[in-house]
């Protein structure tokens, strides 16, 4: 989402019980402005605060890519977000730090990925990644989460050796999606299923904070999705 729409859309949950129940508490002390999809609230918290021993950090990375072979094509758009969550009951409970950046490749952004992602060697011609900031995001990160890991990671680790160290979750396949009655793992449709919208699908920032959004949701056994997914850590 972007920095200017960082709001919300006030329309209504449709109520239906397949969509999951989402509860974050609202923290205005981080001097941010909370993420907003819809009703469903993601907020900004200071480090400190999230670092009182009954919190864990992880970090949720998304990555726009020239196509799809981590070893022949490159990454165009990095996004991470460092997030705070209760060791004890699973619930995300905000974010600590994030950065999205874009970046040039050596070699050409295939038509087939500028179909999905809309970016062209236009947009991103003279981009870095701030290397440093990442490489602070991801020390401080326990753990990292991707929506489809096995196909981040390849290309992540590509760039940083470090987060090959790091233990990875897959939202995609981590949870049992199809055991609560959702037909697609995929996160657009999943996204959907849950009343969260975005801005831009496809884009790194967009789909991380809707992803993070769509954890701290609940089935109908009032679980959060990422204490399922948490548990495949133990």
């Amino acid at each position: 989402m972007s920095k200017e729409k960082n709001k919300i859309e006030m329309q209504p949950d449709t109520g239906e019980p397949d969509q999951g129940v989402c509860s974050m508490p609202i923290d205005g002390k981080a001097g941010k402005e909370p993420v907003f999809f819809l009703n469903k609230i993601l907020p900004y918290i200071k480090e400190d605060e999230a670092l009182d021993g009954a919190h864990g950090l992880g970090g949720f990375i998304d990555v726009e890519t020239t196509g799809l072979d981590a070893c022949r094509d490159e990454i165009i758009e990095l996004s991470i977000v460092l997030f705070a969550y209760n060791r004890k009951t699973g619930q995300i409970t905000g974010i600590v730090d994030e950065y999205t950046g874009l970046r040039e490749p050596s070699v050409p952004i295939s038509k087939a990925a500028s179909r999905v992602n809309g970016l062209t060697l236009r947009k991103v011609r003279g981009r870095r990644l701030d290397m440093e900031k990442i490489q602070s995001i991801l020390a401080r990160a326990e753990f990292l989460v991707a929506h489809n890991a096995a196909f981040d990671k390849g290309f992540v680790c590509q760039l940083f050796a470090e987060a090959a160290q790091k233990p990875w979750l897959c939202s995609m396949r981590g949870v049992n999606w199809r055991q609560k009655g959702y037909a697609s793992r995929s996160l657009q449709n999943l996204l959907q299923a849950h009343a969260i919208q975005v801005e831009r699908a496809h884009r790194a920032e967009n789909d991380v904070k809707a992803a993070l959004v769509l954890l701290s949701c609940s089935g109908p056994d009032g679980r959060s999705y990422f204490s399922e997914l948490l548990g495949k850590l133990a």
